[in-house]
């Protein structure tokens, strides 16, 4: 099973989400983002049940370091998952490295960070195969 499991702040704000499942039967790619129109929609601070959540001002100092459509998980089918990045303000980040525009390989254990590693309210996730 295939997860990305929300990590520090991104916990309060975003589910556990199962990969496999979202990308069961689909080809195209999914959008990583703050908007609705993304499959995984990493920021709904409404949706938060686990305390503490994030204060007003918190929430909107994290949402606005994550775009709209911040990146896009690929799966080639065989269990392999890749992650492109879409942000050029804020980039996306895999084990505290920024990415550049092509495809990166995840690898169960790998530490992703949507906006800069070392912001505060950066949203950081486990990708877990």
């Amino acid at each position: 099973m295939a997860r990305l499991i929300p990590e520090d702040y991104a916990k309060f704000v975003a589910p556990v989400f199962d990969l496999d499942a979202i990308f069961h039967g689909r080809t195209e790619g999914v959008a990583v983002g703050r908007h609705e129109s993304c499959e995984i929609n990493v920021f709904s601070p409404e949706k938060a049940d686990v305390e503490p959540k994030l204060s007003k001002d918190q929430a909107k100092v994290a949402a606005k370091k994550v775009s709209r459509k911040h990146a896009m998980i690929y799966t080639d089918g065989d269990g392999n998952y890749f992650l492109e990045n879409l942000s050029d303000t804020n980039g996306t980040y895999i084990n505290g490295q920024r990415i550049g525009d092509d495809l990166v390989l995840l690898n169960s254990g790998d530490a992703i960070s949507l906006g800069p590693p070392d912001w505060e309210f950066v949203l950081k996730f486990k990708f877990e195969a």
